[in-house]
């Protein structure tokens, strides 16, 4: 008997049972348990049961009581959802959010989100109705995000995220130009405008640190002990706050205090233009000094240039002649 056959008969006796059933019993029920010595068989289902929950099956095990000797059972209430009916205008609102997210490069649940898709066209044709009249113009390519690069990354990492095992990247840091092997301890996924992170511990800089999913060129999962998590991610982890810091203050590299000056045209938006964290001074002749700290230092030099020279680093001193040179080759373009 093949493993999924075992499973989904494992499944199908435990649901049909009218109460909690002995090891003893399932064991008699599967050939691949009863053919073996006991010692065999308990690991096997060990396995199967750690198979079972990590797909989301509600099994659990009963304590012996009066009336019964214990043993397992899958909960029904858990296991089968209640039927969820939603109106026209909410599967349409569904099936487009359900598409912009399935559209997004290297988005991690490609494959989920075109099955729920399936599911929503599946109950808007049960209902006599279309999820919604421009539904139609939105296209779902099957396999989209998963079969190019970005998106097998992106999948390699959720599977390490989901059962907490360590990976090895070959990522190239953009602001030093250097490509480099990391250990990291992958803690999550999140997206900021756009962009697809991984925020986990570096082991190569012993601390927290961000990865640009699109500078990874590489993922290794540790593939010692696969059931066995590597690692447990920090109980105040807050994913939320992390998408909503500017792209400088993501953690990516150790932190730098950055001096800046604006120029009267923008001066009035520093807050706008630098978020609440930064530090704002006004300065004679409309002029204004910010202060903020950088840990990614590429992506504030990025924005240093999409201010088109009304914005000037005062420190640090390399930051300054960085900011130069990029300008310098930016007019040296356009000339």
């Amino acid at each position: 008997m093949e493993r999924t056959e075992r499973l989904f008969g494992l499944v199908t006796l435990l649901l049909d049972a009218k109460r909690p059933m002995p090891f003893e019993e399932i064991r008699d029920a599967f050939d691949d348990y009863a053919k073996v010595s006991r010692e065999a068989a308990e690991r096997k289902f060990s396995r199967d049961k750690a198979a079972l929950l990590e797909l989301g099956i509600p099994l659990e095990y009963r304590e012996p009581t009066e009336d019964d000797e214990g043993g397992y059972l899958v909960d029904r209430d858990l296991y089968f959802l209640p039927q969820l009916k939603l109106e026209p205008e909410e599967l349409a609102v569904l099936y487009v959010a359900s598409t912009a997210a399935h559209a997004m490069e290297g988005f991690p649940w490609a494959v989920e989100v075109e099955r729920a898709l399936e599911k929503i066209r599946f109950a808007a044709e049960e209902s006599g109705t279309t999820p919604a009249p421009f539904a139609r113009q939105l296209a779902v390519r099957p396999g989209h995000g998963m079969g190019d690069k970005r998106g097998q990354i992106s999948s390699a990492l959720w599977d390490a995220i989901r059962r907490g095992k360590r990976v090895t990247l070959v990522y190239h840091a953009m602001f030093r130009d250097q490509t480099e092997t990391r250990e990291v301890d992958p803690y999550g996924l999140f997206t900021r405008e756009g962009v697809w992170c991984l925020y986990g511990y570096c082991h190569l800089r012993q601390a927290e640190r961000t990865f640009h999913l699109d500078r990874i060129q590489s993922v290794t999962v540790n593939s010692e002990r696969p059931g066995t998590p590597d690692f447990q991610p920090p109980e105040d982890l807050d994913l939320r706050a992390l998408a909503s810091l500017r792209p400088w203050e993501f953690p990516i590299e150790p932190p730098v205090a950055v001096t800046l000056r604006l120029s009267p045209h923008l001066a009035f938006g520093a807050k706008a233009l630098f978020g609440d964290r930064a530090e704002v001074e006004p300065e004679d002749g409309g002029a204004a000094r910010v202060r903020v700290e950088a840990r990614h230092l590429d992506a504030l030099l990025s924005h240093l240039l999409s201010l088109k020279g009304d914005a000037i680093v005062l420190e640090p001193a390399e930051l300054r002649e960085e900011l130069c040179h990029r300008l310098s080759r930016v007019v040296e373009a356009h000339r």
